[in-house]
């Protein structure tokens, strides 16, 4: 490999690939302007329906995993790999399609963690789930996955000093992300599904 660090450049890209948008303007809905003003899997979910936001969200994920995947089997190097998904993940959060704003980064990162850390993946798909059948609200779920998620990096892949600091940044990310789902959280008015929905 000539010029392994331009995978990275190319998780940028592929994370960069506003899916969530496109699925509303195909819908005739600029998701930026309906809900919560965010282009990622539960607005979708919530302004275009379940199926949708299902879709988003498989579509995020994919772009972070196949990312990784493609530097991982191209030959990069451990640090490569994860620079790749972790540009990915940037590229969603910071996409040039939508003037450099984007999505909470939590589907896309999800993809690079099942590319990386396949048990660590099935351990948090279950924490968030139960957190999410708790409370019914998307963002504690998401700020509870991103909390443990640096503790079982920590725990499971000792070896991994750069998997490790890179779980913390992306936990940091995803918690200032959701700093609008914060204020809300504060004042009690957090969106939050229902049992049937």
């Amino acid at each position: 490999m000539q010029s392994p660090w331009l995978f990275p450049l190319l998780g940028f890209c592929l994370g960069a690939l506003p899916f969530g948008h496109w699925v509303g303007l195909s819908h005739g809905v600029d998701l930026r302007k309906q809900g919560s003003h965010n282009t990622g899997a539960t607005n979708a979910g919530r302004v275009l329906g379940r199926k949708w936001g299902y879709l988003v969200f498989a579509l995020d994920l994919f772009k972070g995993w196949i990312a990784v995947w493609m530097a991982s089997n191209w030959g990069c190097s451990d640090g490569v790999t994860i620079a790749t998904g972790v540009c990915a993940v940037l590229g969603h959060v910071f996409s040039p399609w939508l003037g450099f704003r984007g999505g909470k980064g939590v589907a896309t990162s999800a993809g690079i963690i099942l590319a990386l850390t396949p048990l660590i993946t099935l351990i948090l798909a279950g924490l968030w789930m139960a957190v999410f059948w708790i409370w019914r609200m998307v963002s504690v779920a998401s700020l509870a996955v991103a909390t443990v998620f640096p503790v079982l990096v920590f725990w499971f892949a000792p070896g991994r000093a750069v998997l490790q600091w890179v779980s913390v940044g992306i936990a940091g990310l995803v918690w200032v992300r959701h700093r609008a789902n914060l204020v809300r959280l504060m004042r009690g008015n957090e969106n939050r599904f229902s049992k049937k929905s």
